[in-house]
């Protein structure tokens, strides 16, 4: 049985629930604090999600934790957006990708050329290059982002405490 399958059966996911589901649990492998930081939590079905060269070639490896930067760039994170809930460009790409091969390898779904009516051959594939560039979190990430958000947390803080001693 293939991990996906192995994932949805350990997951209760029965087959006329469709291959929707089985893409949920390739993008399960992209889960960081889940499974990649704590290994003792891995299902026995659990592998890395392996990304796209495009991306696996990036330093550091764009991944599921919270977007963070330093004077240097992007130190973490890149697959969600500022907002944590969100994905990023390239994030979408992923979700993009797997849709479209569970449509092509479950579905028999066929993909067309820019004119509509030629059909495109062998797997279609996201350009990660193209998105890299287009994704300005990745190609242009903001360079205080995380010292920004710590000062804006401690203003936060005191300011709170500043109105709550006036209100009492």
């Amino acid at each position: 049985m293939a991990h996906q399958e192995l994932a949805a059966d350990r997951a209760g996911v029965r087959p006329e629930q469709g291959p929707l589901v089985l893409g949920e649990c390739e993008l399960d492998r992209l889960a960081a604090r889940r499974y990649i930081d704590d290994p003792l939590a891995r299902p026995e079905w659990w592998r890395k999600y392996e990304l796209p060269p495009e991306l696996a070639n990036l330093s550091p490896e764009p991944d599921s934790r919270f977007f963070a930067t330093g004077p240097e760039g992007r130190t973490q994170g890149g697959l969600f957006s500022l907002d944590g809930v969100h994905p990023t460009t390239i994030g979408y790409g992923i979700l993009s990708q797997e849709l479209i091969d569970v449509m092509q390898r479950y579905a028999g779904v066929e993909f067309y050329l820019g004119d509509g009516r030629t059909k495109r051959t062998g797997p279609v594939r996201v350009d990660f290059g193209r998105l890299i560039s287009r994704d300005t979190l990745i190609s242009d990430p903001p360079r205080s982002l995380t010292s920004d958000l710590g000062l804006i947390g401690w203003v936060d803080e005191v300011l709170d405490g500043i109105i709550g001693r006036l209100l009492l």
